[in-house]
């Protein structure tokens, strides 16, 4: 009964201080996509599907719980928590921070991505949900040569730092469309274990230095974006406790839109990378154009990448990858995407089967809410 009786006490208490401040707005929004998917990706010539099959369910998708207020000197706060839909990701919240925004810029505060990502233009056109930097397609590829294509800093131009771990950064207000951002993230680790030691066994990125800058205009209905991102981390390598190396990357990106048509290039390096997904420096290009009409979009992009020492072999790993795609707009949020990716590995040992080369096909049905 004494236990009860605090319980109701406390609520009483919470109840009255809630009634007497004013209340942040809030909403709930998100997407989600459900499809078919095949590969057709072979290991090594040797006719064994890399895939994990030919045909198969592609569903992704996240819920956005969003609030926001503003407070009594003018400043306005906001924060955003997401969850996952994939029940394969065991319905895990991906993001979750704070926004505090006003004259002086904006700071966020949380589980979010660093400037570098965030302030990035790809090369890699998006056409709907289809995109040559979405790690979806590793369900239908498979990572015969063991690397995870599209993902990883191989064959993607975002730098794999450890994106929606705990971090804190600060954005400039844009000035005659400049804007820059900064953000420091301690461990790379997706949960609360505080700053990860050296003796620490697990692949972490840690003291993350993060600085992104882009640049938007428009000169006679021409729009020019361009963008630069660095990143310097120190990798703590699994298995190894003494052993931590520095790793690097440093991006640029543009994107110019005339008319119906909107052009992308980007580029990103990543030198010392030694933890336990890809080794030795990688260097991506990407190149890409859309265009859109009425309720059409079509897009063309390719990815050109160049892994030193994979962890899988003792040798370089050159991959390619061309995806044309075709969205088309049905009204209310919703959107039909396909997509077919042609897809080319090759791993520098006489002999290796870890050479692949195929194809992935996608279509999907896509919601926005």
């Amino acid at each position: 009964m004494k236990k009860i009786l605090l319980g109701t006490t406390a609520l009483v208490a919470a109840t009255a201080v809630s009634a007497g401040a004013a209340k942040a707005d809030m909403s709930v929004s998100g997407w989600s996509t459900f499809g078919l998917g095949f590969g057709t990706v072979e290991a090594g010539g040797t006719g064994v599907d890399a895939g994990t099959g030919n045909l198969d369910v592609y569903e992704n998708g996240e819920i956005y719980f969003n609030g926001s207020t503003e407070l009594d000197n003018g400043m306005t706060v906001s924060w955003d928590v997401q969850l996952e839909t994939e029940n394969g990701n065991g319905n895990f919240i991906d993001e979750n921070y704070f926004t505090i925004g006003g004259d002086f810029g904006t700071v966020i505060i949380g589980q979010e991505n660093l400037p570098n990502y965030k302030m990035h233009y790809t090369g890699g056109m998006w056409v709907g949900n289809s995109g040559l930097s979405s790690n979806g397609y590793t369900q239908f590829s498979g990572s015969p040569g063991g690397i995870s294509y599209f993902h990883s800093g191989f064959m993607n131009d975002t730098a794999p730092v450890g994106n929606d771990a705990d971090m804190v950064s600060y954005y400039t207000p844009r000035m005659s469309g400049f804007q820059l951002g900064v953000g420091w993230m301690p461990d790379s680790d997706q949960n609360d274990a505080g700053h990860t030691s050296a003796g620490d066994l697990s692949d972490t990125f840690e003291d993350t230095l993060s600085i992104g800058a882009n640049y938007t205009t428009d000169m006679d209905g021409t729009s020019i974006a361009v963008s630069a991102g660095y990143t310097s981390s120190d990798v703590q390598n699994a298995g190894n406790a003494s052993s931590s190396v520095e790793v690097e990357t440093h991006q640029v990106g543009v994107q110019v839109g005339m008319g119906g048509f909107t052009f992308g290039a980007s580029y990103m390096e990543q030198i010392d990378d030694t933890n336990a997904r890809t080794g030795g420096d990688t260097e991506n290009i990407l190149l890409g154009v859309t265009y859109a009409t009425g309720p059409h979009t079509i897009g063309l992009s390719g990815i050109w990448s160049e892994a030193e020492e994979t962890t899988a072999i003792a040798a370089d790993t050159e991959g390619q990858a061309i995806m044309i795609a075709h969205d088309y707009s049905l009204g209310g949020g919703v959107s039909l995407s396909s997509s077919v990716t042609f897809i080319d590995i090759d791993d520098e040992v006489a002999g290796a089967a870890n050479d692949s080369d195929g194809l992935v096909g996608m279509v999907m049905l896509n919601a926005g809410f």
